[in-house]
């Protein structure tokens, strides 16, 4: 995240040169740009998680806050996976829609957990979250349908769900939602966590997990509780969850200023495959198109496919053609066959956190804070 670091061009698919970066690290704030180094040397401590994106930096914050000593890692630097790669989105509840989750879940009490988590990010990082709520708009009739049973299932269950029709189409808004930067936010909360007396390490990649310890080429760390905040690499870490969670590429793209649209809130449609925002500074993030790609996307190769993108440039035709794609990127997530995060102690000691189905932003804070408190977490999951 160093100011002079290049940003890497590639030729997108109309021939036209965009950054392969996320519009996230491209955008984010010169005072936040945090370099941690890499950690050498034999260490102990309280608590140790991996993955220094969202969710491990709030473990490592509500660890220290509980009295634990505390070492975080991460293979690269600060929020350079899923948890800066993603839409910008906070949307409160789990990866399915509030009427089919709870049937078979405790939703009630977690879509109340993440509402109130989402509340905690805004005061943690006022500068990087907004509270615009979203919209989840109908794309066919079905979806119409859908979405009223979606809205009467919020509002029987006490929750705040309004009907929309505007400019963006018909549907309905949820107030309780947002939208954030989340590299400007990883990086707010990693000096948070260092002020609070936490351990930071980067560029140090964990190669071997033995009993109550992890090693990498020129480290290790003993711990009573390792914490294992890496969603997407969940799989390569523990191969014994390979029956339950599969990997998934979620592709994005970003533009030029627009000018002659004005979309206050964040948007979601055709059943949540397609989702976009416009940016203060006029910039629309637009991803989605993860079933035009078919089973092609279920892979961990972050590398942007020429269906998927030129998918997604037809999107943002749709809804301007006065833009120019600044950026195109993807990024791996885990999903589950059962639609549930994996909150788990997967060996003794070692806690995977992850599997969000790509609705991480919240509930990777959410779990992963809570498991470094050991809070029990049998009323939500």
């Amino acid at each position: 995240f160093s100011s002079r670091r290049r940003h890497t061009r590639f030729r997108n698919v109309t021939g036209v040169q965009t950054c392969a970066l996320p519009i996230w690290m491209a955008t984010i704030w010169e005072s936040d740009r945090y370099v941690l180094p890499s950690i050498t040397g034999d260490h102990e401590c309280d608590i140790c998680v991996i993955g220094l994106g969202g969710a491990g930096l709030s473990a490592v914050i509500a660890a220290q806050k509980n009295g634990k000593q505390v070492i975080g890692i991460d293979s690269k630097q600060i929020a350079t996976a899923a948890a800066g790669r993603n839409g910008g989105f906070l949307l409160a509840g789990l990866a399915d829609f509030y009427h089919e989750a709870k049937i078979t879940t405790k939703a009630k009490n977690l879509y109340q957990a993440t509402i109130d988590q989402i509340q905690i990010m805004k005061e943690q990082t006022p500068e990087s979250v907004d509270l615009t709520g979203s919209l989840r708009i109908a794309h066919s009739d079905d979806e119409i349908r859908d979405i009223e049973n979606h809205r009467q299932s919020l509002l029987s269950d006490g929750f705040d769900c309004d009907w929309y029709d505007g400019p963006e189409g018909t549907g309905i808004y949820i107030p309780t939602d947002g939208v954030f930067h989340p590299v400007n936010r990883a990086n707010q909360l990693a000096i948070q966590a260092i002020e609070l007396g936490a351990n930071l390490f980067a560029n140090s990649r964990v190669t071997r997990i033995g009993d109550f310890r992890i090693l990498g080429d020129h480290f290790s760390v003993t711990a009573e509780k390792f914490i294992f905040a890496v969603d997407g690499n969940l799989i390569d870490i523990f191969p014994e969850l390979s029956e339950e969670i599969y990997p998934v590429r979620l592709q994005m793209l970003s533009t030029s200023p627009c000018f002659d649209l004005a979309l206050d809130k964040p948007v979601y449609t055709r059943w949540a495959y397609d989702y976009w925002q416009q940016r203060k500074d006029g910039r629309i993030a637009l991803g989605g198109g993860r079933d035009v790609g078919g089973v092609a996307e279920n892979t961990s190769d972050t590398a942007v496919t020429t269906e998927v993108q030129n998918y997604l440039d037809s999107l943002l035709t749709s809804l301007t053609s006065s833009v120019k794609v600044e950026h195109r990127w993807a990024a791996t997530v885990s999903y589950t066959h059962s639609g549930l995060p994996i909150v788990r102690e997967v060996r003794p000691g070692m806690w995977a956190v992850g599997a969000y189905n790509g609705t991480g932003n919240v509930l990777g804070p959410l779990l992963a804070a809570a498991v470094a408190r050991d809070e029990d977490l049998t009323t939500l999951l």
